[in-house]
């Protein structure tokens, strides 16, 4: 699990936008991003996912609650 916003709000970021993810093995993994989890025993779990809002809003990517 990664917890540090400098890395995740860009990963964030990049798998909305590319629609694929890296994973630990260096991989590509395509996907189709409709929710991103932040774990609440994250630290700081509100500030991050907040900053990850943040990131996705400047970037043109609109944010939603699920329906």
């Amino acid at each position: 699990m990664i917890e540090e916003a400098a890395i995740v709000v860009p990963r964030a970021i990049g798998m909305v936008r590319q629609r694929a993810v890296t994973a630990a093995d260096g991989s590509r993994v395509s996907l189709q991003v409709d929710t991103i989890c932040v774990h609440g025993d994250t630290p700081g779990a509100a500030a991050l996912a907040a900053q990850i809002r943040g990131g996705l809003l400047e970037t043109g990517i609109e944010v939603a609650a699920l329906r």
